[in-house]
């Protein structure tokens, strides 16, 4: 099992393997910087190929994997020797910051990510991005940072901490009861078509945690 830290924060089926970010060092008796590898055909841990302090320098929350491409978002400042704020991507061979180089990636804590085709949702508790202000959400297109809403007044009032898509809509759970003005209680709509939110009837009484959609259900855990 992992060893080190002990602390799994997030799981990933990808075909034949099993991707698990948390706060360890390794897994098994393999070097795996806060990103593991379970591969069923190998039944056995494996990491990214880096040597000894070459992955992530801190806790991986949150995963998120298109092609031969890994997005990974959580606590770490540097991916191997790479600066990279909270998210980066793993191309196969090299970490590859998402933004500017300076300024890339985003201020503060990132706990949930959602690939749609080429754009990259990010959820957490950050208020700004390589590009500027995004309050707790924003959307990277590959170039660029954008805020769901289109403003600095737009996002939500507090964490994310789930992301699901169905259709043209995209779920959020978290620790918030507003976005802009609108009331939403832990849980809201963004409508990708339309460009705007939407809430959920009255939401729920307590932080959301957890989301997933099954034959057009929309499943919530939390407290």
């Amino acid at each position: 099992g992992i060893s080190g830290f002990e602390s799994a924060y997030t799981m990933l089926v990808d075909g034949n393997r099993v991707l698990v970010g948390g706060e360890f060092t390794t897994a098994g008796t393999v070097t795996s910087n806060y990103l593991a590898i379970w591969q069923n055909d190998l039944q056995a841990w494996t990491n990214l190929g880096e040597a000894a302090g070459k992955g992530p320098c801190n806790a991986v929350h949150a995963i998120a994997v298109k092609g031969s491409d890994i997005y990974l978002g959580g606590e770490f400042l540097l991916a191997g020797d790479v600066p990279v704020n909270k998210v980066v991507r793993w191309n196969g061979i090299n970490w590859i910051p998402l933004g500017g180089a300076a300024e890339n990636g985003v201020n503060n804590l990132v706990t949930s990510l959602l690939l749609i085709g080429d754009t990259l949702y990010t959820g957490g508790s950050f208020v700004a991005t390589a590009d500027g202000f995004a309050n707790r959400v924003s959307a990277y297109t590959g170039t660029v940072w954008l805020p769901l809403g289109g403003s600095i007044t737009s996002g939500l009032n507090g964490w994310v901490h789930a992301v699901v898509f169905d259709g043209t809509d995209v779920y959020l759970g978290g620790r918030f009861n507003a976005t802009g003005t609108s009331t939403v209680n832990h849980i809201v709509k963004w409508n990708n078509t339309l460009g705007q939110w939407s809430s959920l009837g009255p939401g729920t009484d307590g932080t959301v945690h957890a989301l997933a959609i099954v034959n057009g259900l929309l499943y919530v855990g939390g407290e």
